[in-house]
């Protein structure tokens, strides 16, 4: 069986549902085309009224009660039925799960109406998406939520990167893999496995409970590869299409694919023309069909660019022989916005032969700028190639002449030379930047090492500055490493360019031969910027140069603020084997590709079967659309779907989805939207305008960086300022903002996406709030703290005030401070400090003034190289009922160390931490050092030894917390006096005695949890989890549970709980029952456990019910049909409990005692449990 397990950071308020299936075959439709044997809202016609049909040209799908069956035009037959719906142990209440009728509700959408959910289909072009709408909560009674189904297929099962599909001889189906989103991005961890028989989804509760309803899936839309040529008979292996390019036309909301191909029916293998086709990028269907371009010669390598100002697209290719450098020339063909031909075809070069292609429009000029290797234009021998290029108007007239780029090597020496040129446009600066693979005899290069180089050119063609180095591949002077195939784009948020290429390098623990793709981070002026050279593929082990990766293409995302990267890669992973190729694809922000902490390469291409390097995917291109927020791959590749063989080369792509970010500030205090855009630049526009002392609301994700002052951030903040997060604007536009803020459902981001820093507060902002925020994705690079670099997510500089409250800092990396550093006055209240890197010291928080911490979490931070993984203080420090849990450091203090100065620290927890959990040094004392416990005694606490503390989770709140576990000696352990009103989650203190730490265990007044649809003699159990008790019902029917946590009559002594449960049925047998009580080890401390027994009161005296011991912490007593007051007796201190009254019966308990309460009300049970939560001596029911 297969497990996948994901959980994306991003999202896309789209579709309204839990779980997405794609069932898709490699081929391509039109949603017009699909075609119902009945009207929205109503069945099929008679003869199948219980059967819905959809069918198009590539796939047929049958909905009845029984399931739905899917089956390709080709391609193996696909049936799923849904098993049950429910938890792992039982079936959920009100949701119908067996057979089911179907409707059609709306043209291409099918629905199975199953009470709390549906289950509903919806027609595309390559697929059919599965979807289970979830409207509102479910009561899963702290159970995840379990989906179960049967699948049946004739064709062979296999696993992919992408998902699972079904094939046979003829095509596959596909099956794309899930995520879950909640109606304001939030991400619901979802697992999902799947073998040749059988689908089951897992949705965490907690997550589902927490969750805004309706909610949102998994983006990518189709999870198989769709074909786009089709180069005469699928077995002719003699006419292939090959060399695809594309580009996208704002206008229309489409792309246009260009690809060279053989001329068919009729014509030789040597004569290849250049043919197009629009896609829609709504939804991947094709617009109108394909268009082979004019002209009578061998056409290849193809490259296009639309004029938006014109409407038209420009293709330029090399024409005539290119497999003969000296006889190949570049030729143009206009088309019309509907890909028509416009004109006839023309020369571009006039000078010298021409080689690769490339083009980039200028909308400032109005204008294309065509680049091409090509032999020199004066002088030397045919064989030296150099970059050269042209100026086109958008009539495809040539403006001026063709003008050399390039200067490799010896003037009219043929061993150097530039080849592979790639283009981009910077419309800031009117400039281009023109980079190509270059041989170079420059010092320290010599003839031979082949390595990438840069020109910027002026908007009329003239260089600016001279040609210069971008990459450096292996050690200087060796020819065994180069660079080659560039890319480039422009990226107008940061003004700057990224350049790509494939490289061998010898950079540890890459080894000579072994390929992978590299970036380069360039400012407009062309300097380098971040790091040098940086890796962005990871093909096969490292070390292993039988994995690949070749051919890299760039497209930058401005709504998302990322670059999305494509290549032709050779992997292990996946049931991938060598010499078997496919398209990779990573997502890259600034000089950090998203591998780690956002998103995984993917394989985008699935050609042959998985496993058989016979079929290969080449030559990937890559284009996004900016209205549909998506992207299209294409490459040329040997498939073996349908028909086609090995050694058949046709064009196929994959459309996917962006995921945007959205951020939203309201500023003027009317709650109406005044700034909304895609990235942080927007805040940093409303901060700028701001005068201080105001308030700004945020909503959404605010990602991206600014350079301001020569720091680099996400939020630059100067001036006093009120910034409250964890709103909403409906659907995320504008209009109309919540009252107040709810950062539990609406939570806001800061992300500075790996680029720098996520919030600079200079020392002009007196006092600066941060409220209901989270701040990650800080790496920072600069030399702002002095001399070295500082606070990934939040730098506080001296003169500055700066409160966090109910916030998190997470996911944040500097060489010191990798979460915080601040040299000013900072106060963080009700948040969480976590798994933040610093690269030397102080992982977590990093304070040379005055700090304050009270009510908060810091957790999971790491000092690589250094000391205090979790907090360094080296000015004064107040902390109180904060938890400093499990942060690492390579010195010998993990948890907290002060130094020089004095810190005052109250009932707090520091505990689990690498090394000491606590150090003094340099002069650094605790002031006061009141109700803490350090686990390790260092520091000289109240008390030591472990807490308990479960995993940072979501307890409720606004933040991540540490739950205390039952039986924690930090329960009540703390000082009433200094103990402040509420714990991190806002929830009130116990005045029972207050806990230690950021986490308070309360019991609600009030918690309900409904079981319903109790089919045959199944176990439902109720109650804490440390602390049950189990009812067995003999008969069907429906139960409802709802659980009260409450003190009737008065307050309870220190430190019990009084638990009650209401039961209803509709049980046709009734009762008897059976009833199991069932402890922890801590409930029973100092008891014989195995003189344990059930004693039920009878109205005058306790009755023991059967002789059996406790098995596996359990008492069980079955045929029950009689219900009082029930306990758990020590019966080796004595033959029965003692009798005392209490309300209609008495009991005296013996200390540390479990015990029930189960009896008639109005024809159900009533359970009452009372549990001893520690011990303090004998107590009394």
């Amino acid at each position: 069986m297969n497990t996948q397990f994901r959980a994306v950071s991003k999202w896309t308020p789209v579709h309204l549902a839990v779980l997405c299936l794609f069932l898709g075959l490699a081929s391509a439709g039109l949603l017009s085309g699909w075609r119902s044997l009945a009207r929205p809202g109503q069945t099929a016609p008679s003869g199948e009224a219980s059967a819905v049909h959809l069918s198009s040209d590539r796939h047929t799908a049958v909905f009845s009660p029984s399931g739905v069956q899917f089956t390709p035009a080709r391609g193996p037959a696909w049936q799923w039925q849904v098993l049950s719906i429910g938890t792992a142990d039982a079936p959920l209440a009100g949701v119908e799960w067996g057979e089911t009728t179907p409707y059609l509700a709306a043209p291409g959408l099918v629905v199975y109406p199953r009470g709390l959910l549906d289950e509903q289909y919806v027609a595309f072009p390559t697929h059919i998406e599965q979807q289970f709408v979830l409207h509102r909560p479910l009561n899963l009674n702290g159970a995840d939520l379990v989906i179960t189904g049967r699948v049946s297929s004739s064709g062979v099962f296999a696993a992919f990167p992408q998902g699972w599909l079904w094939h046979d001889e003829n095509g596959r189906v596909s099956l794309g893999q899930v995520t879950v989103y909640d109606a304001h991005g939030a991400v619901l961890p979802a697992e999902m496995q799947v073998d040749a028989e059988s689908i089951q989804f897992r949705v965490n509760s907690s997550a589902l409970a927490a969750a805004a309803y309706p909610v949102t899936i998994d983006p990518e839309i189709g999870t198989d590869d769709f074909r786009i040529s089709y180069s005469g008979a699928d077995t002719d292996v003699e006419l292939d299409a090959f060399d695809p390019a594309v580009t996208y036309n704002p206008g229309s909301d489409e792309f246009l694919v260009v690809w060279a191909g053989d001329v068919f029916p009729a014509g030789a293998d040597d004569t290849m023309r250049i043919y197009a086709r629009r896609i829609q990028a709504a939804d991947g269907s094709f617009a109108g069909d394909t268009v082979m371009l004019p002209g009578a010669t061998f056409n290849t390598t193809p490259a296009v660019a639309f004029s938006q100002t014109d409407g038209v697209y420009l293709v330029v290719f090399t024409c005539g022989n290119a497999y003969d450098r000296n006889t190949a020339n570049l030729c143009g063909q206009r088309l019309d916005a509907a890909a028509a031909p416009a004109g006839d075809p023309f020369q571009v070069n006039t000078l010298a032969n021409a080689l690769h292609p490339a083009i980039a429009y200028n909308p400032i000029s109005g204008e294309f700028l065509v680049v091409w290797a090509g032999n020199r234009n004066t002088g030397g021998t045919a064989d030296e190639f150099e970059i050269f290029g042209q100026r086109m108007a958008a009539d495809g007239s040539l403006l001026g002449s063709n003008f050399r780029i390039s200067q490799m090597g010896t003037e009219g020496d043929p061993n150097y030379r530039a080849e592979h040129p790639a283009v981009a446009h910077n419309a800031d600066t009117n400039q281009y930047l023109v980079v190509w693979s270059g041989d170079d005899d420059a010092a320290p290069l010599v003839q031979g090492e082949k390595e990438i180089f840069g020109q910027l050119l002026d908007a009329g063609g003239v260089t600016v500055g001279g040609d210069f180095r971008i990459s450096d591949m292996g050690p200087d002077g060796a020819t065994l490493y180069g660079a080659y195939l560039p890319d480039v784009v422009y990226n107008p948020d940061l003004a700057e360019y990224l350049v790509v290429w494939m490289a061998d390098d010898d950079t540890a623990p890459l080894v000579e031969g072994e390929f992978e793709i590299f970036a380069q981070r360039l400012t407009a002026a062309g300097a380098e910027v971040g790091r040098h050279n940086f890796q962005v593929s990871a093909m096969g082990a490292a070390g292993d140069a039988n994995y690949a990766a070749y051919r890299p293409r760039l497209v930058y995302n401005p709504q998302d603020a990322r670059y999305m990267l494509v290549w032709r890669g050779g992997d292990n992973s996946g049931g991938q084997v060598r010499g078997e190729f496919e398209i990779f694809q990573q997502a890259i922000y600034g000089d950090a590709a998203l591998g780690d902490h956002f998103r995984e390469t993917t394989r985008m291409s699935a050609m042959g079967n998985l496993g058989d390097p016979a079929y290969l995917a080449d030559k990937p291109v890559i284009a996004y659309s900016s209205t549909a927020n998506n992207y299209l791959v294409v490459w040329q590749g040997e498939n073996n779907l349908g028909s086609l063989i090995d050694g058949k080369v046709e064009i196929f792509s994959q459309q996917y989805a962006a995921a945007p970010l959205r951020c939203f500030v309201e500023s003027s205090g009317d709650n109406v939207t005044d700034y909304s855009g895609p990235t942080a630049a927007v805040l940093q526009d409303a901060v700028n305008a701001a005068s201080p002392g105001d308030t700004l609301k945020l909503a959404g994700d605010c990602a991206g960086v600014q350079s301001i002052g020569g720091v680099t951030q996400a939020l630059y903040i100067d001036k006093s300022l009120d910034l409250q997060g964890g709103y909403v604007a409906p659907d995320l536009t504008a209009a109309n903002w919540l009252a107040a803020a709810d950062a539990a459902s609406y939570p806001t981001t800061l992300d500075a996406q790996g680029l720098g820093r996520v919030v600079y507060v200079a020392n002009t902002a007196m006092h600066v709030t941060i409220a209901n925020m989270t701040l990650t994705g800080g790496r920072d690079t600069s030399s702002a703290c002095a001399a070295y670099s500082c606070g990934g997510g939040l730098k506080v500089d001296a003169g500055a005030a700066v409160t966090l409250t109910h916030s998190m800092v997470r996911n944040n990396t500097a060489y010191y401070g990798g979460g915080i550093f601040s040299d000013g006055t900072l106060r963080i209240v009700n948040s969480t400090i976590a798994n933040n890197v610093a690269e030397s010291w102080d992982g977590g928080i990093y304070s040379s003034g005055s700090l304050v911490i009270e009510n908060s979490t810091i957790s999971g931070n790491t000092a690589t190289s250094g000391n205090a993984g979790g907090l360094a203080s080296v000015g004064t420090l107040t902390m109180r009922n904060s938890t400093i849990f499990g942060n690492t450091a390579a010195g010998d203090t993990g948890g907290f160390r002060q130094q020089t100065n004095a810190a005052s620290i109250y009932n707090t927890i520091i505990a689990n931490n690498s090394g000491l959990d606590c150090s003094l040094t340099d002069g650094g004392i605790l002031a006061v050092n009141i109700h803490n416990l350090v686990e390790d005694g260092t520091c000289s606490p109240y008390l030591s030894g472990t807490p308990r503390l479960g995993p940072l989770a979501d307890h409720g709140g606004d933040t991540l917390t540490h739950a205390l576990l039952p039986v924690s000696a930090a329960i009540d352990a703390g000082n009433a006096a200094t103990c402040p009103a509420t714990d991190q989650r806002d929830l009130a203190r116990d005045d029972l005695g207050c806990d230690l730490g950021a986490y308070e265990v309360r019991y609600a007044d009030t918690d309900t949890v409904i079981k319903e649809n109790i089919l045959g003699s199944l176990p439902y159990s109720f109650g804490p989890t440390w602390i049950s008790m189990t009812l067995t019902v003999p008969d069907s029917g429906a139960i409802t549970v709802t659980k009260r946590l409450t003190y009737p009559g008065g307050t309870p002594d220190e430190g019990e709980m009084l638990a009650t449960w209401h039961i209803s049925s509709t049980l046709t047998a009734g009762f008897p029952v059976t009833l199991a009580f069932c402890y922890t080890d801590g409930e029973v401390t100092g008891l014989n456990e195995a003189a344990l027994r059930a004693f039920r009161w009878n109205g005058t005296n306790w009755v023991q019910q059967g002789d059996t011991a406790p098995v596996n912490r359990c008492v069980t007593v079955a045929g029950v049909n009689a219900f009082s007051a029930w306990t758990l007796f020590d019966t080796s201190v004595g033959a029965t409990p003692t009798a005392v009254t209490l309300s209609s019966f008495s009991a005296t308990l013996h200390p540390r005692f479990v015990g029930w309460w189960v009896g008639l009300l109005g024809g159900g049970l009533i359970i009452a449990l009372r549990r001893r939560q520690k011990s303090f001596g004998g107590k009394h029911w």
